[in-house]
Formats: C-alpha cells, sequence, structure tokens
C-alpha cells in the first residue's frame, strides 16, 4: 500500500495485535500482526519535536526530508515506548539559521 499511514498501533492483553493504517483518501485498514517494526526517519522536520529535545536548536531550519515529522516516534511515545538519544540531532554547515548572518 502506498501513500498510507499508521494510525495506531493496537494491543490486546499488553501485546501488539496489528496496526490501523490510514490512506490519503481517509480509508481505513486493519493489518494483523504477531510483531510490528517500525522505522520513522525522524523528526528534523518537525520545529516543535526539535525545541523539546534540543532547545539550543531553535530557529535552525533543516536539510531533511518534509516527511520527517516525528509522527511515529510519537505514535510510540503515546503507547509507553521509551526512547533513547533523542538529543542526537545532526549538524553540520549545509544547516542554515532563519536568521541570516548581517551583511557585510
Amino acid at each position: 500500500m502506498l501513500d498510507t499511514s499508521v494510525s495506531d498501533i493496537l494491543f490486546e492483553n499488553g501485546e501488539v495485535t496489528g496496526v490501523r493504517l490510514t490512506t490519503e483518501e481517509n480509508e481505513t485498514f486493519t493489518v494483523d500482526a504477531k510483531s510490528v517494526i517500525v522505522a520513522t526517519g525522524g523528526f528534523s522536520a518537525n520545529s516543535q519535536m526539535v525545541v523539546k529535545y534540543r532547545p539550543d536548536l531553535d530557529g535552525f531550519v533543516t536539510t531533511n526530508h518534509k516527511g520527517a515529522t516525528g509522527g511515529g516516534i510519537a505514535l510510540l511515545e503515546r503507547i509507553g515506548a521509551g526512547t533513547v538519544d533523542m538529543g542526537e540531532i545532526q549538524i553540520h554547515p549545509t544547516v542554515e539559521q532563519k536568521h541570516l548572518v548581517p551583511d557585510f
């Protein structure tokens, strides 16, 4: 399925039983599964999330893709999953600040 997002991770008796999916047309499907692997793509395009974990990066823009919104991470946090190293955000010279350097 293309253009489909996980909208919920399903549980029964504390065990993952599958996922609920939502298409771009707002159709929903349920997929039953014994386990779920989540690959989220990061959150660098979500400035609120960046500031949550790295307040010192407030005002920085990203060169990451626009889909790196942290939606998968937020979904996992809602169900109580742990996270590690959320403040380890890659910064390098290709990232511009929103406020440009004054004219010389």
